[in-house]
């Protein structure tokens, strides 16, 4: 079963438990309190002017507080928290330093959680062992001394238990905090592993498993998917005459005019070098077509200039390949066709599309 589903059932289970578990009590309890109990607190009531009624109400409140006890059975379940856990290990697919310690963090949290639950489930048992000891002495008591003896002995073992379950509900916050600050560093971490430092881009790991993932959904839901590929054009030139810090400033400027161009599910990413893609979901080729279109308008009209000096650099302009995913067409053959069309619009003269 679905853990998720298990977990939504637990209360109404526990609670029909607890329900039915008590209704059987009184069916037990109840002629003996009628015939011998009942008589006996009765009387002593008249005898010590109220006394006994008082411990009735003592007897009512602690039989309440026991029943309230039972809802601890509600806790989380061990596997049910390892199992989160693992989601979010199985995320740490980088052996990098940050990643790494993240991922000892959430073991020790792991196993301070497994070994709270495991100490509060053997409390519970002695618990439970106290409860049917202290029922069975209940039925045998002949005197509302021995009654109000009882009586002590389940405040006493009620007290333990809700300290004890305060304690591990206090432990079990204190993890979860640490375990959802881990949960945000850990997704940090791995964006920071996906972002070009540059550019601030995707980088071309986060392009790979992109991708993957829009062929699959493309081939699934027989929709349009297509991939843009943009390069600079004469870039090795750009770097000889302005240097290479300058080149790094045209990369970024590059990237921002392609990055602007994503609308909704586009994926911009820095595919190497002065290179660059662009993923289209749910979108035909002939739309694909402009969009590269545009972004080589928006390229070769811009104006350039060396930031420091205010020095023009001339005009940048970039090449383009585009495609459209074929029917059983894999990943590495869609990337491939794009490359071809890419290749084919510089050997053409370069800054032009070709698809």
């Amino acid at each position: 079963m679905n853990p998720a589903y298990t977990e939504k059932l637990r209360p109404i289970i526990v609670f029909s438990a607890v329900g039915l578990g008590l209704f059987a009590a009184s069916l037990i309890i109840w002629p003996l309190w009628i015939n011998r109990i009942a008589p006996q607190l009765l009387g002593a009531a008249t005898e010590s002017g109220g006394a006994g009624s008082q411990n009735l109400i003592v007897f009512g409140c602690i039989i309440g507080l026991t029943c309230l006890n039972l809802v601890t059975l509600m806790l989380p379940e061990a596997s049910t928290i390892e199992d989160s856990m693992a989601q979010i290990a199985e995320k740490i697919t980088e052996p990098g330093s940050m990643a790494m310690g993240i991922e000892r963090e959430v073991s020790a949290n792991l196993d301070r959680i497994i070994a709270l639950l495991k100490s509060h489930s053997e409390i519970s048992r002695i618990y439970s062992a106290s409860l049917e000891n202290a029922g069975r002495n209940l039925i045998e008591v002949t005197s509302p001394e021995q009654l109000r003896v009882a009586i002590g002995y389940l405040i006493t073992e009620n007290n333990k238990m809700r300290k004890e379950t305060n304690d591990l509900q206090s432990n079990l916050n204190e993890s979860h905090l640490q375990i959802e600050n881990l949960r945000e560093n850990l997704e940090v971490a791995e964006e920071t592993g996906m972002r070009d430092p540059l550019t601030s881009l995707w980088n071309r790991r986060a392009f790979d498993h992109m991708l993957e993932l829009q062929v699959e959904a493309a081939i699934k839901d027989n929709t349009p998917v297509c991939l843009i590929l943009a390069d600079v054009d004469h870039f090795k030139k750009i770097n000889d005459s302005f240097g290479h810090l300058i080149g790094d400033e045209i990369l970024k400027l590059v990237a921002s005019t392609i990055s602007k161009s994503a609308k909704g599910r586009d994926f911009a990413a820095r595919f190497g070098g002065e290179e660059f893609a662009l993923i289209l979901p749910q979108t035909p080729l002939e739309t694909a077509q402009k969009r590269a279109m545009q972004i080589k308008h928006q390229l070769e009209t811009q104006k350039w200039f060396v930031s420091k000096r205010n020095e023009p650099v001339g005009t940048v302009t970039a090449s383009f390949g585009v495609s459209q995913l074929q029917l059983g067409e894999s990943k590495d053959a869609f990337i491939g066709r794009a490359d071809s069309k890419l290749y084919e619009a510089k050997i053409a003269g370069r800054n032009r599309v070709a698809s």
